[in-house]
């Protein structure tokens, strides 16, 4: 009597991967799939705001500070203090700073400082002048410094600084707060310029065209690995259904055995 041999898949190059999926428990697999897609909807979530933010690039008013334009705009000016400076002090050179560090005495490792100053940043241009808060922004910096901090034999400790000067010219994207009078009676009227409710709330020391480079260049891999995160899942599940002789015995594995794996038992069982 001839032995006939079960071949569960065609060979290919890509035969051991198959077969790891095929051979899996059906209940593993709908856990896998489940993860893999809510790990590509939790990626796609954290990528919509800059989704909006390269909508409102190309599409926000450029207003004037002083407007009453409603819902998410554009306006530009120059970035200063958002704080008085006490009296026999200096205004400071810069309004916002970020400082990153590298050290290459061992393995090489980034450590970066937080954000310098978390002073408010006053926007001005000649109609009005907005207060934004650098915690809740997505700040894109003027400038762009490196220096060496010190030397040790061969090594070294490189610092590095993002920042945006007094007196730089900006953009901010955001929706404008009700205006109100400065106190002590300034000319210039006062407003915010706050976070959308889509999450919208950006100020560059760039260009506008450097800034939608830069909010395109965030979004896109993301939305990529969005993308073939869910389609990994939906791949996998394909694959290891078609070990089944029909769609409807892979239900009833999964049904009557959801943790018990291996192809070629199932096809022992399922001619």
């Amino acid at each position: 009597m001839r032995d006939e041999v079960l071949q569960p898949y065609e060979p290919g190059p890509f035969s051991d991967v198959f077969y790891v999926i095929y051979d899996l428990a059906p209940g593993v697999i709908v856990l896998l799939v489940l993860a893999l897609l809510a790990l590509g909807a939790w990626i796609a979530w954290r990528t919509l705001p800059f989704f909006r933010i390269v909508q409102a690039l190309k599409h926000a008013p450029r207003v004037a500070i002083g407007s009453a334009e409603e819902g998410v705009v554009m306006v530009t000016g120059q970035a200063f203090p958002g704080q008085v400076t006490p009296e026999g002090y200096a205004p400071p050179g810069h309004v916002w700073r970020e400082t990153s560090r590298l050290d290459t005495r061992s393995v090489p490792s980034l450590a970066r400082s937080g954000t310098y100053s978390v002073a408010p940043i006053l926007v001005r241009d000649d109609s009005g002048e907005c207060l934004i808060d650098p915690r809740q922004t997505w700040v894109l910096p003027s400038q762009r410094k490196g220096d060496v901090d010190h030397h040790f034999g061969g090594d070294a400790t490189y610092r590095i600084e993002r920042l945006i000067a007094t007196g730089d010219p900006v953009i901010a994207l955001g929706v404008l707060g009700r205006a109100k009078n400065r106190p002590g009676g300034g000319e210039l009227p006062r407003c915010t310029l706050h976070k959308s409710a889509g999450g919208v709330l950006v100020l560059s020391g760039r260009s506008e065209t450097r800034t939608l480079l830069r909010a395109q260049l965030r979004f896109w891999p993301r939305a990529g690995a969005a993308f073939f995160t869910a389609l990994l899942g939906l791949v996998i599940l394909k694959e290891h259904v078609n070990s089944y002789p029909t769609d409807a015995a892979f239900v009833q594995e999964l049904l009557a055995r959801p943790w018990e794996g291996g192809v070629l038992q199932r096809l022992e069982r399922q001619p």
